[in-house]
């Protein structure tokens, strides 16, 4: 489009020029006639390509504004639209809907079939791309004695692209399982100590937030990265844990424990929550009296907060 543009500015600006700058000697020499009749015909002559020109001026003033207009249709002022998304979490993140009376499959859009939780439900209204790095059980750490492999610090952190827009991490509750607060269900061979801000081992929670944002903040320094800070976790040391860890890295953070930004989520830890309110989240948001994972609702009500922070990284 740009090319064709540049050709039709030169083609219209020479005209006119070419035919002032003609020789009458020239056209003497083409015609062979009277100089009263080669002027008549210089006179023509230069009528003729001035309304070229001016039409190869409308012409180019169409193309510009088609080429506008096309631009404009690209963008329409969604910034989600068309990014490539790498959500990383547990079951949380993934979906548990064992026992679950209601639908949880999304029927259509581009993520037609897939579960409805947060991510696929924010993806699908934004045409984004997902890279799916959720998996129930998993945790941030990996447990020294390595009989527990399902661990995002244990090289799976190395597996997001390269051409990811957005990063979120979700994790926390299985590594608090992992130290002996509440169980879900899940597998927690291997023990998972909280640690200190500062360690630098993947088998503490500390360390391995550690290792995992040193290595996302040099690999990919323009991604736009957010970390949730997760609710269900029993204790509040997590996720006052994560909080710390979002301040240290400069990294923007969610906490779906209930803020002054953010609802309180199901199973939140958050001291300033009443009891009532607590079990009035929780009985709303659970797919059941034994499932305590988040329901349909609750994915598609988190979502629109979640969406809202990625909006803002």
């Amino acid at each position: 489009m740009y090319k064709l543009l540049v050709l039709l500015s030169s083609f219209g600006l020479f005209l006119p020029i070419f035919s002032v700058m003609m020789p009458a000697s020239l056209l003497r020499k083409r015609t062979k006639t009277s100089p009263k009749y080669e002027q008549t015909e210089a006179i023509y002559f230069f009528i003729i390509t001035k309304t070229v020109s001016n039409m190869m001026k409308l012409l180019i003033f169409l193309c510009t504004f088609l080429a506008t207009q096309t631009i404009s249709a690209q963008y329409d002022g969604n910034i989600l639209k068309g990014k490539k998304w790498a959500v990383c979490g547990d079951s949380f993140s993934s979906g548990d809907f064992k026992g679950s009376e209601e639908d949880y499959i999304i029927h259509e859009g581009r993520y037609e079939g897939k579960k409805k939780v947060y991510g696929y439900l924010i993806a699908n209204r934004n045409d984004m791309t997902i890279q799916d790095l959720t998996r129930g059980g998993r945790t941030m750490a990996t447990p020294a004695e390595g009989n527990f492999h399902n661990c995002f610090s244990e090289e799976l952190y190395k597996t997001i692209d390269s051409d990811v827009d957005y990063i979120t991490l979700y994790f926390g509750i299985n590594d608090s399982h992992h130290a002996g607060i509440g169980k879900d269900g899940e597998v927690t061979n291997g023990y998972i100590p909280l640690g200190e801000i500062n360690d630098t081992t993947t088998a503490t929670f500390y360390g391995a937030w550690n290792v995992v944002m040193t290595y996302l903040i040099n690999h990919h320094p323009f991604a736009h990265i957010g970390i949730i800070i997760s609710n269900g976790c029993g204790v509040p040391e997590y996720p006052e844990a994560e909080i710390a860890i979002a301040k240290k890295y400069g990294i923007p953070y969610l906490n779906l424990n209930g803020d002054q930004h953010t609802p309180a989520m199901i199973r939140a830890v958050n001291s300033d929550l009443s009891k009532d309110v607590l079990e009035a989240r929780n009985k709303a948001m659970r797919v059941s009296a034994k499932n305590k994972h988040p329901n349909v609702k609750a994915h598609e009500f988190e979502s629109w907060f979640i969406e809202d922070f990625l909006r803002g990284l």
